[in-house]
């Protein structure tokens, strides 16, 4: 990992463990380390939110209330949405076809597609404003 030791400040033994061996996994899966720095980064972002408590431990409530206070753009919100649900896939060792976890399988995510129609939907309202004043 690049970042420094200040990374990990305040953050207890068992959740950096769980989140280095995450970033191990996925680096003998073959992800690029700039994937893996992304997924750290936000795992850190959840652990800090859950604050003291154990990722295993984390209710559905508690991701309800991360996500209502990450102020991301769609496309981010929907990258770390997907990646906490690998996360937890990962962290119950479950397999590719397997269900989600109950605590976040409730998480939904709008495709990529479908947010970039609504950014070009976005561009040509802020378009046709800005041409007829």
């Amino acid at each position: 990992m690049p970042r420094t030791k200040t990374r990990w400040v305040g953050i207890n033994k068992h959740n950096k463990s769980t989140i280095l061996r995450f970033a191990d996994d996925n680096r003998l899966n073959g992800l690029l380390e700039s994937s893996i720095e992304n997924r750290t980064t936000f795992m850190v972002k959840l652990v800090r939110y859950l604050k003291s408590k154990r990722f295993e431990d984390a209710t559905v409530d508690d991701l309800k209330e991360f996500f209502k206070n990450i102020d991301y753009n769609p496309l981010s919100q929907r990258i770390l949405k997907i990646n906490i649900k690998g996360f937890y896939k990962w962290l119950y060792g479950l397999e590719k076809d397997d269900p989600y976890p109950d605590v976040v399988r409730w998480i939904k995510f709008k495709s990529k597609r479908q947010l970039l129609k609504e950014k070009d939907v976005d561009a040509v309202k802020l378009r046709a404003r800005t041409t007829s004043q």
